[in-house]
């Protein structure tokens, strides 16, 4: 997985209105002056009020790859304060473990998801979350 917004400049952004709502809620949570660990609950919050439905991605763009999870660029702002990815799993492939420069939000959009944080960090802790399939949308820092 990419650690950073910086990581990903070759991919193109998806036009997909429907994360215009989102979009808007995230760039306000992070503006505000926080610690990290209040951005994340801030931003957090915005994903539950603003989840996006499956149909951010088309039929194609959901359709799981058995080599690797596959991710779609939704948004990126241009300062690298945030950006939203979708990122499609199909059952049985992981991630290695891996670091974020300071804060991951992430959300299921549909089916399920376990995971499971590791090394020493506090206020987490496993977790399997549930979505109205395979794709989980992701705020990253």
């Amino acid at each position: 997985m990419r650690d950073s917004p910086t990581a990903m400049p070759a991919q193109k952004q998806l036009i997909v209105p429907e994360l215009d709502a989102l979009t808007a809620a995230v760039r306000s949570a992070v503006s505000l002056p926080n610690y990290w660990t209040g951005t994340a609950h801030a931003v957090a919050g915005e994903l539950r009020s603003h989840s996006p439905s499956p149909d951010i991605l088309s039929a194609e763009q959901r359709t799981g790859d058995p080599a690797n999870y596959r991710d779609h660029l939704l948004r990126a702002e241009t300062d690298g304060s945030f950006s939203i990815i979708a990122v499609v799993w199909i059952p049985g492939q992981v991630t290695p473990v891996h670091d974020h420069i300071t804060w991951c939000v992430s959300g299921v959009i549909q089916g399920l998801v376990y995971e499971e944080p590791a090394g020493c960090v506090h206020e987490y802790r496993s977790a399997v979350r549930r979505g109205s399939a395979l794709t989980s949308a992701t705020i990253w820092r």
